[in-house]
């Protein structure tokens, strides 16, 4: 249905422009020594209108290939902080689960990413396991406790626990 409403409005439109450009109303005369064209105001008008299309077309691809390099590096920025942020929540992950050898390798391999957030937390959670070595059995109160102690209250490690 929709196909068949696409159609009659084009097909209408055609019909009207038809009729529309039926009347000539005039010539376009372009004078460029040692040459002289003579155009209908019609095709002048659709030339121009083409011409526009193409030009913008051209531009905007333009500016897309400039900005190219700017958006791949955001995008492998991003990239690189999907990870972190996938290996920090790992590490959390198997620390809670009393794998202390994964987490701290699933750790360091968040540090990778350049980014100070992710910095910051691998700090937390480094700080945390070590914590805790002792005291293997501690609850996640205690883990909440010290990576609020680290953030200084900046940060909602509730959340984070909560995703788990």
């Amino acid at each position: 249905m929709r196909f068949f409403l696409i159609g009659v409005v084009v097909f209408a439109a055609a019909v009207g422009l038809a009729l529309a450009l039926s009347t000539d109303p005039g010539n376009v005369v372009v004078f460029y020594p040692p040459f002289r064209i003579d155009l209908s105001l019609n095709l002048f008008l659709l030339i121009e209108v083409v011409l526009f299309v193409v030009l913008y077309a051209l531009i905007r691809i333009a500016k897309k290939t400039v900005q190219m390099p700017q958006r791949v590096a955001l995008y492998r920025q991003r990239q690189s902080e999907k990870r972190a942020s996938r290996a920090l929540r790992g590490a959390l992950q198997a620390h809670f689960e009393g794998r202390y050898g994964h987490a701290e390798r699933e750790a360091d391999r968040s540090r990778e990413d350049d980014d100070a957030d992710q910095e910051e937390a691998h700090a937390i959670f480094t700080a945390c396991i070590r914590s805790s070595d002792s005291a293997r059995g501690s609850s996640l109160a205690l883990h909440v406790a010290c990576g609020r102690e680290a953030l200084g209250q900046r940060g909602n490690l509730d959340d984070g626990v909560r995703a788990l």
